[in-house]
């Protein structure tokens, strides 16, 4: 398949969903960003690893057909675009993609290229695994009960990247709005936080869920919790501490910062 200025893919397949699952053929076309600043060297190193592990996992019957796409530095320098379409339909059509870290200039130039990927892709959630592997050094207790899965939000709130100048009417029908919701005195006195939300995971049997807040000025999490029976309420402290401690048994966390 053609991607303009990319050219040809190589040979392979792309991955599937059919009927709510995914289907990973056996030679799947993978997308990857090499990435700005150290991310060649991590890219590197990433490859040998991926690819020895499919070898060995699968017995050399599977392989990963990369294709290498643009974004960042790289991009701009040699399509003078820091995020070239074609990068955007290739990730489209093959569905996975991986991608190195991107450069994103401070205080002008560009928007962040994460956040635009983000929203381009609808990536709604980050979704991260923690788990303990054995004989890996950790700093909690018991770390073979570490496990759990963190779902981030990535695009909206603050990641919406929604910004006007003072005075023009779009910032004024904000104002408008925030004034009409009670968060006037708030947001002058800047304790109006953003907002992330994040559930922790560790087991469909475990029965507790949690509403988790950042300081104890925050109080939509209370409100939850006295709204919803059964749902307990903390700071985030108490349970990072709790997770250290390997007491980290929550389904659900509510983090608002």
């Amino acid at each position: 398949m053609e991607f303009g200025r990319y050219g040809s893919a190589p040979a392979g397949s792309r991955i599937g969903f059919e009927n709510g699952k995914i289907r990973v053929p056996d030679d799947p076309v993978i997308p990857f960003i090499r990435g700005d600043g150290t991310g060649p060297d991590i890219w590197k190193a990433t490859q040998a690893v991926l690819d020895a592990s499919v070898a060995r996992a699968f017995g050399g019957k599977k392989r990963i057909a990369w294709f290498e796409v643009f974004a960042g530095d790289t991009a701009n320098q040699r399509f003078q675009e820091w995020l070239p379409q074609e990068t955007i339909d290739a990730i489209t059509h093959y569905r996975v993609a991986i991608k190195g870290p991107l450069t994103t200039p401070i205080g002008g130039g560009i928007r962040s290229l994460n956040v635009t990927l983000r929203q381009k892709l609808d990536l709604y959630t980050c979704v991260r695994p923690v788990r303990w592997f054995e004989n890996v050094p950790s700093p909690v207790k018991r770390p073979q009960d570490v496990d759990m899965i963190i779902f981030r939000e990535n695009i909206e709130d603050v990641y919406a990247g929604i910004e006007w100048r003072a005075g023009s009417p779009e910032a004024d029908r904000l104002i408008g709005v925030i004034g009409e919701l009670g968060t006037r005195r708030r947001r002058r006195t800047q304790c109006a936080k953003p907002v992330e939300r994040r559930v922790l995971r560790r087991g469909d049997h475990l029965p507790i869920v949690e509403s988790v807040a950042g300081t104890g000025s925050m109080q939509v999490g209370e409100r939850l919790a006295g709204h919803a029976p059964g749902i307990l309420h903390r700071l985030i402290g108490g349970l990072r501490i709790q997770c250290a401690e390997g007491e980290c048994l929550f389904q659900l966390n509510i983090d608002h910062r």
